[in-house]
């Protein structure tokens, strides 16, 4: 007989915080979260022309042994699977010098600003990185917001 997983113990909500999304269940953090994946989710074209772009031959996959069509990274130059690479918003999504504080902003951002920033054209400030380096410039851009 197979044994069955231990569920995960939920943390308990932190009491005192206010939480006016989801009947209740959500704050304002987890709801700029909710409405930042869906609008990076959306399948916006110029996205995938950029990744496109970056082709530079048929390969082999690494990781399968299957055929694939490998691409450059911009900023290690390594060869990688289309599965594998990142269409990069050289100017952040959200700018480095973000004011959570500031103005009348929903949920801490404006967000025909961040639609503007999110959704651009191909040939306009886009860069096409392995998942490695577009996860590290992430965190560097996370970590210069913080400060």
């Amino acid at each position: 007989m197979k044994k069955r997983k231990a569920a995960k113990k939920r943390p308990k909500p932190r009491a005192g915080l206010e939480r006016p999304w989801n009947n209740g269940a959500w704050t304002d953090a987890r709801m700029r979260a909710f409405a930042m994946s869906a609008l990076r989710r959306a399948a916006w074209p110029p996205k995938h022309q950029v990744i496109q772009r970056a082709f530079v031959k048929k390969g082999t996959n690494t990781k399968t042994g299957k055929p694939c069509m490998l691409h450059r990274c911009e900023e290690c130059q390594g060869l990688f699977p289309k599965g594998s690479m990142k269409a990069d918003h050289t100017e952040p999504v959200i700018p480095l010098s973000h004011n959570w504080a500031e103005g009348d902003n929903f949920l801490g951002y404006n967000f025909n600003e961040v639609m503007r920033r999110l959704w651009i054209e191909a040939d306009a400030g886009w860069g096409v990185l392995c998942e490695g380096c577009h996860n590290k410039k992430s965190l560097e851009e996370k970590a210069a917001r913080k400060s």
